[in-house]
């Protein structure tokens, strides 16, 4: 019994460090708020919103707040990322990966009130199916595909074209519902810089 815990064991430790090293080196992107004219770092304020950014691998978080005395409601069902020039729908926090395609109800903040949400586009949300096996086992699961590529799979190719991605513009476009008034607000983040993760020596 304790041969066949080791060989399980021993499978494991294989399988996830084969796959560590298909996926190569892993890169990190950092973002500048280039639109709109004015903004400071990843935030930026009006008389009506003050908003900040934080973006990750897969997804752009966010906390927003209400600087009038009116109700704001975010309209998700307006709210779109854009990456490589194309309008992707998005999800927020709280929807369930099965209804990603579905109506999204609005999210009410009142006023002098904030909220923290986050979006990524829901055509990269996916369900990877499971591999099951006698000594190693996956179980299938819901996963987001990133915004950016992150891994360059060993490949030279792959290696240029996500160092090559300084420059590159991934925007969103905020639809708010404001005292009864359609309102759009339209942030561009531009990739500053894209560097390799350094792995800890050994």
């Amino acid at each position: 019994m304790r041969t066949r815990l080791t060989m399980v064991a021993f499978a494991v430790v294989l399988l996830a460090s084969c796959e560590s090293l298909l996926m190569g080196t892993k890169y990190v992107y950092t973002y500048a708020l280039t639109k709109p004219a004015g903004a400071k770092r990843l935030e930026w304020a009006d008389d009506t919103i003050d908003i900040a950014f934080a973006i990750s691998d897969k997804e752009v978080d966010f906390q927003l707040r209400n600087n009038t005395s009116h109700t704001i409601k975010v309209n998700w069902d307006e709210t779109v990322l854009i990456l490589f020039g194309e309008a992707k729908k998005t999800i927020h926090s709280g929807v369930k990966y099965v209804d990603r395609n579905a109506s999204q109800p609005g999210t009410v903040i009142p006023a002098g009130t904030s909220i923290k949400d986050m979006v990524l586009p829901s055509d990269n949300v996916y369900y990877r199916e499971g591999y099951y096996s006698t000594y190693y086992s996956s179980p299938g699961g819901w996963e987001e595909k990133d915004l950016f590529a992150t891994n360059d799979l060993n490949k030279d190719d792959y290696k240029q074209t996500i160092l090559g991605s300084k420059g590159q513009i991934l925007g969103l476009h905020l639809a708010l519902l404001i005292d009864g008034q359609d309102v759009a607000y339209d942030f561009e983040f531009t990739v500053t810089d894209v560097q390799p993760v350094v792995k800890p020596a050994t």
